[in-house]
């Protein structure tokens, strides 16, 4: 059962990270999913902020732990995107901030795109 929700956990994890990147372009006409992304750009902003480790993370490696699994010390991202493609079991001051840069940027262009959006004149003609 403890694998079972360790992997529940990884998934949860998962799904976070693309809402966090994707969330701002799904929230679009959507206020409840906007409050929703809003909240978990906060959460997630506060714990990166503090230098905490991220809760989903401390839970995983708890279920592993009591899975009788390897559990690990880096972060989800490191742990299952980036030593599996470059090797690497840390990230550097730089890719730090392409991480960052890879949620934040999506985010705000979203956005201002569905800002842009909901302010344009719109003129109906009215029957003409």
């Amino acid at each position: 059962m403890n694998g079972l929700l360790a992997w529940v956990m990884a998934a949860a994890h998962l799904s976070l990270i693309v809402f966090l990147i994707a969330g701002a372009w799904l929230a679009h006409g959507r206020p409840g999913l906007r409050r929703a992304h809003l909240v978990a750009i906060g959460a997630t902003a506060a714990v990166f902020l503090a230098g905490a480790d991220c809760p989903l993370t401390v839970w995983e490696n708890h279920f592993r732990d009591a899975a009788g699994w390897d559990t690990y010390g880096e972060g989800f991202v490191v742990h299952y995107l980036v030593e599996p493609l470059t090797g690497v079991g840390r990230l550097g001051p730089g890719a730090q901030a392409l991480v960052v840069a890879a949620w934040v940027g999506p985010t705000v262009v979203g956005y201002l795109v569905a800002g842009a959006g909901t302010n344009r004149y719109r003129h109906t003609s009215g029957g003409r």
